[in-house]
This record gives C-alpha cells, sequence and structure tokens, in this order.
C-alpha cells in the first residue's frame, strides 16, 4: 500500500502566510510571499523538484532548521486571473524516513499565467541536496555534503568549500560552463561541455544543465 508518511520529525514552525503586496521582487510589486519553516534536526537529505521559479539555496553551518520563502508576483496587479493563480499555489513539503522533499503544487506550466515565482531556501550545510528543476536561475552556496543538480535551462551559480570535495562534475549540453579552484580556474569542454576534478574531500557535486551557462566557484 503507498501511503504518505506523515511529516514525522520535521515539525513545522511557521505555516505559510500571504503578505500584501510590499518588498520582493520590487518594490510594491509583490503579490504574494509564502514562509514555512521545519526543524530538521534529523533530516539527512532535502530533495528541491520545482517547475517554476527562480531559486537559490544556501547551506547554514550548525544549522538545525529547513526556512523556506517563496515569492510571486503577477506582471500586472489587476489582472484577476493571475491573482487567483498564484493564491492557488502552495508549499508541499512531505518526509519519508530521514528525507525531506520541497515542491511546489498547483504552479501553472512555465510562465502561463504571468506569474513570476523566486524560492528562496536556507538548510543545514551538512545534509545532502538533491535539485530536479525545468529550468531558471540558480543559485547554490554553502552546502558541505554530496550535491546533485538536474536542470532543464538557465544559469547556475554554484558556490563551495574546495575542501570538503571529493570530485567535482559538471556537464552542459548547450553552453558554458567554468570552475574556478584556488589554484586557477577550468573551462567546461568536449560534447557535451564538462568538466571533472578531483579533490581531497568527501562530498560529490554533480551539476547537469541542458542549456545555459554554469559558474562555479571553490573557495
Amino acid at each position: 500500500m503507498n501511503r504518505k508518511a506523515p511529516i514525522g520529525p520535521v515539525v513545522l514552525l511557521l505555516v505559510a502566510c500571504l503578505l500584501p503586496a510590499s518588498s520582493g521582487f520590487a518594490a510594491d510589486k509583490e503579490t504574494r510571499r509564502i514562509h514555512q519553516a521545519y526543524f530538521a534536526g534529523n533530516v539527512d537529505k532535502v530533495e528541491i523538484s520545482v517547475t517554476l521559479a527562480a531559486l537559490s539555496v544556501e547551506g547554514v553551518e550548525d544549522g538545525r532548521q529547513a526556512e523556506v520563502e517563496v515569492l510571486l508576483r503577477c506582471a500586472r496587479q489587476d489582472d484577476e486571473k493571475c491573482l487567483r493563480r498564484a493564491n492557488r499555489i502552495a508549499l508541499a513539503p512531505r518526509i519519508r524516513g530521514s528525507k525531506l522533499a520541497l515542491r511546489l503544487k498547483g504552479t501553472p506550466r512555465g510562465q502561463a499565467g504571468g506569474i513570476e515565482a523566486e524560492m528562496r531556501v536556507k538548510l543545514p550545510s551538512h545534509v545532502a541536496l538533491e535539485i530536479d528543476v525545468a529550468g531558471g536561475e540558480m543559485s547554490v552556496k554553502g552546502m558541505r555534503h554530496h550535491v546533485e543538480i538536474d536542470s532543464g535551462g538557465g544559469n547556475i551559480d554554484y558556490f563551495g568549500e574546495q575542501d570538503a570535495i571529493g570530485s567535482f562534475k559538471v556537464d552542459v549540453g548547450f553552453g558554458k560552463g567554468t570552475l574556478w579552484l584556488r589554484e586557477g580556474s577550468i573551462e567546461a569542454s568536449g560534447w557535451p561541455r564538462s568538466i571533472t576534478w578531483k579533490g581531497t574531500g568527501e562530498s560529490k557535486v554533480e551539476i547537469d544543465l541542458g542549456g545555459g551557462e554554469i559558474k562555479a566557484r571553490l573557495d
């Protein structure tokens, strides 16, 4: 029997809240904001899967909480259909064992409905991270465990700690990839354009991008 596991060890601290137009993308342009936080002391892996949103993920050292903020904007604030669609969008967290999955439900396909979205996530830096997105802008920084990113297209900025990484691999179907290290930089080459680098740490990073640009920096 397939039965959805309850939230269990991930405890909801702050439920989604609706805010009037305020800061967000630009002054007086924000349509809706959703904010949730969870105790994540028992989580060892987080999966993020979205089809509509620019995404930023930040690892927090010694953190024990997962915090998610989604900012939604309609291109026209007087577009009632867009506002209705924005109000249907919700965060859908799910826990299975020690894995937390973060998804948005109720999103239209692509940019349908005139909705722009930004998803900001803060996580304990020691958890493994898996991201699967249709495309869009993405930034990931401060994660110290395994990271796997699969994106259909867009630009990805990755910032990590060189000493924590044992292997770093990038594949770009169409576009460009650059890895900056303390000792210099490596440009993606071949077909698909790829970068493979071996370090002395224990974590593994793999980034697969259909089209766009990857900028990775390991300090």
